[in-house]
């Protein structure tokens, strides 16, 4: 034996050698559940490609990345339902490589988490082979993975009838889990702290030891998640304050409902049916701890699908509901209930989604090769620089931007509206600065109406804002995404040239004046109203409606799913209302020297406006007209009111 072997045995520690020991016997006894965890990781893994896709919802998860990747501040300069860690929560995009490789690792994490949770706690009611099959078979169809963790970690918590080695790292694990959520996505956040919260106060023994290990381990996790992206510990109460907002004036401003597809809801309470006898059958210490739990969970998902009712977001509340099933410990007469839950969910989501082929969805060998796929592109320079170059090119074929356009932004400061264009600015290496929210329609609030028109009238004002001629989100009236930022916008930029859709608007000096009102009348629902005529030539016109919002028993009936749509006629067209910034002052006529020209003019000069709700209703409405002095665009030398 060497000199160096016998100083390093005669240096081990009897306590060392006991571990060591220890740790050799634990991995002989588990070392096929580990196996097992490990298949079912890569078996169930749910991403296809690194590449970005082009448009709609690629937009805002390409401004994430961007803002990541540019350690953007968040809090009252960036506003979204989205923290600085969201772009965790969209899978691994290749947008960017330290981006898309933290994120990847982040989800692969996740993924262990997921898979391994499914199987483990099945086993608890099937045998380990069926067990690793649902979890190859759920996993795939999981949309809110994280939380989804979360809740499956909370049940087994409230479930468990001794203090296991799962109920004793609980407060720790969800904890740092609950703390990256509240900055992936603010809303699942406060549904693992609400999950959370139901566990701990069911946990036998040490409750206060244990809410204060879950209350630590969230601060650091959310800490270190906020000061890693380059974040200011002022921004917190802003971000928080801010995305609350978004959070809430969500239902009312984008929400929608689906008369066509209206089965989905009763295919929805047939998997709430199930899941209550699954949990009124659940062998478990705290009953009506695992009531509340499982009800959080399934509102939460089934707001996150119906509110906005269409086929992406419905699949959300059949995909998570299948966790449910596979999870809670069930007793053996009530197997084949959660087994029919988990197969019903399945089917329901092909349903809904359309165009989904369920074999195709929990295909082991394709996921395998997903994974691969992407850990070798990952891992790989010229790999990810071939995909990043192909994204780019794809998009400047799909979205061309003129060249003019891009001359007249140049290096500047730029923002697009009504749509964020996000493909096109990451393609073209813009330097995005948003308009408080990444997509204008999201400035669906009061307060964040106002704080958008703020930053227009402030230094922070992006120097260029790139408008693009396309239909807005639900049939808005395009001024009308955000009242008071539009006329904001109006009152300071000018264009500077405009190339097919596209125009440029570059920043100039404040053209308007302080309002005065013009005359005030209250009408009832669906009644029009005539526009007043300005006292002068060169003044906007522009209503505030009072009493629009949901109030009384419409408010309480809108918390558990949506109000009742609101509709602005102009001249007897439609377009949707958002009651929140009716206040705000929409924008109604202009002179034409003073707006830009057709098609991009803001106002609608309408002569005739009025305001319907969903259903019909008694009561009134309010209209306050006002006037704003604004001085005429450069080069615009011709004067005239605004009219049709």
């Amino acid at each position: 034996m060497s000199a160096h072997a016998t100083i390093a045995r005669g240096s081990t520690s009897p306590d060392a050698r006991g571990v060591i020991e220890r740790s050799r016997q634990f991995l002989r006894r588990n070392w096929l559940t580990g196996a097992a965890i490990l298949l079912a990781t890569v078996f169930s893994w749910p991403y296809t490609s690194l590449t970005p896709g082009i448009g709609g919802d690629a937009n805002w998860m390409a401004l994430g990345a961007i803002a990541a990747h540019e350690r953007l501040p968040f809090g009252d300069q960036l506003v979204w339902t989205y923290g600085p860690l969201g772009f965790l929560t969209q899978g691994p995009l290749l947008y960017f490589g330290v981006v898309a490789g933290v994120t990847f690792l982040f989800q692969l994490v996740v993924q262990v988490l997921l898979a391994g949770t499914v199987y483990l706690a099945a086993r608890r009611s099937f045998p380990a082979v069926v067990a690793f099959v649902l979890a190859v078979v759920v996993v795939p169809f999981v949309a809110d993975r994280a939380v989804a963790v979360v809740f499956a970690w909370s049940a087994l918590t409230i479930c468990a009838t001794r203090r296991t080695s799962l109920v004793a790292v609980f407060p720790v694990a969800a904890g740092a889990l609950a703390g990256f959520l509240v900055l992936g996505k603010l809303n699942h956040g406060v549904e693992a702290v609400l999950l959370a919260t139901i566990a701990l106060a069911a946990m036998p023994g040490r409750q206060r030891r244990d809410a204060a290990l879950f209350a630590v381990a969230m601060l650091v996790s959310a800490g270190t998640g906020w000061l890693a992206t380059g974040q200011s510990l002022g921004d917190v109460w802003p971000y928080l304050r801010y995305g609350v907002d978004v959070v809430t004036g969500y239902p009312a401003a984008m929400g929608n409902s689906n008369p066509a597809a209206s089965w989905q809801l009763w295919a929805a309470a047939l998997v709430v049916a199930l899941a209550a006898v699954v949990v009124w059958n659940t062998r478990a210490r705290s009953r009506a701890a695992l009531i509340a739990a499982c009800a959080i969970y399934l509102y939460l998902t089934f707001k996150a699908a119906f509110v906005r009712h269409d086929g992406a977001h419905a699949v959300l509340f059949f995909g998570d509901a299948a966790l449910l099933f596979a999870v809670l410990p069930v007793r053996r007469p009530q197997r084949g209930i959660a087994l029919t839950g988990i197969a019903t969910s399945i089917v329901l989501f092909a349903a809904a989604f359309g165009s989904l082929r369920i074999g195709g969805a929990i295909d082991p060998r394709e996921h395998t090769r997903n994974v691969v796929e992407m850990a070798r592109t990952l891992a790989s320079k010229e790999r990810r620089d071939n995909v990043q170059a192909a994204f780019v090119a794809q998009v400047k074929a799909t979205m061309p931007v003129p060249q003019a356009a891009l001359d007249l932004v140049g290096d500047r400061t730029v923002s697009g509206w009504p749509d964020s264009n996000g493909s096109s600015v990451y393609a073209y290496r813009l330097d995005w600065r948003p308009i408080v929210t990444p997509e204008p329609y999201l400035l669906f609030t009061s307060s964040l109406d106002e704080l958008a028109a703020r930053q227009l009238r402030s230094e922070r004002a992006p120097e260029r804002i790139l408008r693009q001629q396309l239909p807005t989100a639900d049939n808005r009236f395009p001024a009308h995404l955000a009242p008071a930022t539009a006329v904001a916008m109006l009152c300071r930029y000018e264009e500077l040239g405009r190339e097919e859709a596209w125009q440029v608007l570059g920043i100039g000096d404040e053209r308007c004046g302080a309002p005065r009102r013009l005359s005030a009348v209250e009408a009832g629902w669906g009644e029009p109203v005539a526009v007043p005529q300005a006292s002068r030539d060169d003044a906007l016109v522009v209503v505030r409606i009072e009493g629009t919002e949901p109030n009384g028993l419409e408010r309480l009936t809108g918390l558990w799913l949506r109000p009742r749509l609101r509709m602005l006629t102009l001249d007897g067209t439609g377009f949707r209302l958002v009651p929140a910034t009716a206040g705000d002052g929409l924008l109604l006529r202009a002179p034409s020297r003073a707006d830009y020209r057709p098609p991009f003019n803001f106002a609608p000069n309408a002569n005739e406006v009025s305001v319907l709700r969903d259903g019909g209703d008694s009561g009134t409405v309010r209209f306050v007209f006002e006037e704003v002095p604004i001085r005429p665009l450069p080069g615009r030398a011709s004067s005239a009111r605004g009219g049709r």
